[in-house]
């Protein structure tokens, strides 16, 4: 059985537990709207954008099959449902090996067969897909997608009065945090944030999907942490 077509969830690789991924489905998040019914009015009023622009979302399921030809199947099923079951893991499926879906898994069924079990194995997941490579964190080559990948490098920037970097930013929201060895001001877009020693948070600045110059002032030493999601 070749490496082709599989999933990894958590720290197990199947084909490592024995088992094969026959199917996958592949839910999206519902879409969290508000609508409003107004007599002697035709149709509803759609108020979901009405305090933003932005589309919020849901949970969405991701459903696998998966099928061992474990010569015992019970004890097969026991081992996985102990390593699995009820567990929050991420999951990343050979075929899209950039990203990752976190989710709570429930192997909601099992069934015996001639040939080993077959098994149904389903994730409540968060809305979107996370990116391996977060842009504090060394970049691996393994997982990379040379065509729809992009790399961030912003560890450890030594400023010595003012540097602009680039931030390359996916497809859906999500607040990059700065981690500083002194005070820094950071500006985008116009705006600017005076970030303290440790740890902050970038609420005030929602990156546009591409590239983002950022301007920080120091002296300091700098990391940007940055994980890209999608749908």
């Amino acid at each position: 059985m070749g490496r082709f077509n599989n999933v990894t969830i958590g720290e197990y690789y199947m084909q490592d537990l024995g088992l094969a991924l026959e199917s996958k489905d592949i839910g999206l998040p519902s879409i969290k709207t508000k609508t409003v019914s107004i007599p002697l009015r035709n149709g509803d009023l759609d108020l979901t954008n009405v305090l933003s622009s932005k589309v919020y979302y849901g949970n969405r399921t991701l459903k696998l099959k998966m099928n061992s030809t474990a010569l015992n199947p019970t004890l097969k099923m026991s081992d996985v449902a102990n390593k699995l079951h009820g567990q929050k893991l991420h999951i990343i499926f050979d075929d899209d090996p950039s990203y990752y879906y976190n989710g709570r898994l429930d192997l909601s069924s099992f069934k015996e067969n001639r040939k080993g079990g077959e098994y149904v194995i389903e994730a409540d997941c968060d809305s979107f897909k996370y990116s391996i490579d977060s842009s504090g964190e060394d970049w691996l080559w393994d997982p990379f997608d040379f065509e729809d990948g992009y790399i961030n490098e912003l560890m450890d920037i030594v400023i010595t009065t003012s540097e602009t970097v680039t931030l390359i930013a996916d497809e859906q929201l999500t607040f990059a945090s700065i981690t500083t060895d002194a005070q820094v001001t950071v500006t985008y877009n116009g705006q600017s944030v005076v970030c303290g020693v440790g740890t902050t948070t970038l609420y005030e600045f929602e990156f546009e999907p591409g590239e983002n110059e950022i301007t920080i002032t120091g002296p300091a030493t700098v990391t940007i942490n940055y994980r890209g999601a999608r749908l």
